[in-house]
């Protein structure tokens, strides 16, 4: 990028690796960092070498793993690659939520911290190769999301998505959900369509009332942001990174700020939140006036997440960690 050399390091065993690569690639990768002499960048705390803090940049995209107690990578490891940033040169994170996180939860001085949004966008204009995606039978008006009903991730509560879409019912509102597993689905007033390529995901999503989002935990928040670089709006509760990531783009259902989720503060209220998220969407429905300009001002704020802005700030961060 720029004038900066950048050598990337896939480990012994490729980019994926196995689930306890973070333990077994532990070794090569302190070699292999030692053998370059130059600033190391890891892509998550577990990719740190512990022996090379001092030369290291380390991105965070959420601390989750400490903040929700329920959460499936808390643990041992968690807390022993966490600990590692603080000794790190750097910490680039997503958002202003997650420096105020990793400024508290570890302790990492503000000067150390740098925002770098990732950017967004979909690639509207091309099918995927052998494209199977199937757009049919999709209800006459539906809101849609985006989702992963095979990982367990409690922060996205799919709960709250599916009773929502049986309080919009009676409305004659469908919920229309892609990603992976839920063409599986089978829910009243649910069409699940599996995962879409991108030319495919953006039909769906342009072709939808608005997108509704109902997670408790995000560093970023991709997903509505993508509906918003579209133009289509977005209901969500407001927490976390999500009201600078989504900003005039999207109608909110207030949460209350818990910034150490656990189990009892992701189903706190649900009836209480979905009936509001409901109302939003309805308010969307009933509004084509609010639903054009909350998608237009939506796709305005996330306008500014460009690969260039990212490109740079990224080039910024490495030219100072490199001087300092």
């Amino acid at each position: 990028m720029g004038s900066v050399r950048v050598t990337e390091y896939e480990g012994t065993s490729g980019p994926g690796g196995s689930r306890w690569s973070e333990w077994t690639e532990l070794p090569a990768r302190v070699r292999a960092v030692h053998r370059h002499g130059g600033l190391y960048h890891a892509t998550t705390p577990y990719h740190l070498a512990p022996p090379y803090g001092a030369r290291s940049i380390v991105s965070v995209l959420d601390i989750i793993p400490l903040d929700v107690p329920g959460y499936l990578q808390t643990g041992a490891k968690s807390r022993a690659f966490f600990s590692l940033v603080r000794r790190c040169k750097g910490v680039v994170v997503l958002s202003e939520h997650s420096a105020q996180r990793v400024q508290a939860a570890l302790g990492v001085a503000p000067e150390r911290v740098e925002v770098c949004p990732l950017p967004v966008g979909l690639d509207a204009a091309s099918a995927a190769p052998a494209c199977a995606c199937a757009l049919d039978d999709l209800p006459a008006v539906f809101v849609s999301t985006i989702a992963d009903v095979v990982a367990v991730d409690p922060r996205k509560r799919l709960a709250w998505l599916f009773t929502l879409a049986a309080r919009l019912r009676e409305s004659a509102i469908g919920l229309v959900i892609a990603g992976t597993g839920t063409e599986r689905l089978a829910l009243s007033n649910v069409t699940g369509l599996g995962r879409l390529c991108d030319r495919h995901l953006a039909e769906m999503l342009q072709r939808s009332l608005c997108f509704v989002y109902a997670s408790a935990y995000e560093g970023q928040g991709l997903p509505p942001q993508e509906a918003l670089s579209l133009g289509v709006p977005v209901v969500a509760l407001r927490n976390t990174s999500l009201p600078e990531m989504l900003g005039p783009g999207a109608l909110w259902v207030e949460e209350p700020p818990d910034p150490s989720l656990d189990d009892a503060a992701l189903r706190a209220d649900v009836f209480g939140r979905v009936d509001a998220m409901a109302e939003q969407v309805l308010r969307l429905a009933g509004d084509a006036q609010l639903r054009a300009a909350t998608g237009a001002a939506g796709m305005t704020h996330v306008g500014a997440f460009t690969v260039q802005r990212f490109d740079a700030t990224l080039e910024g961060i490495y030219r100072r960690a490199a001087d300092a």
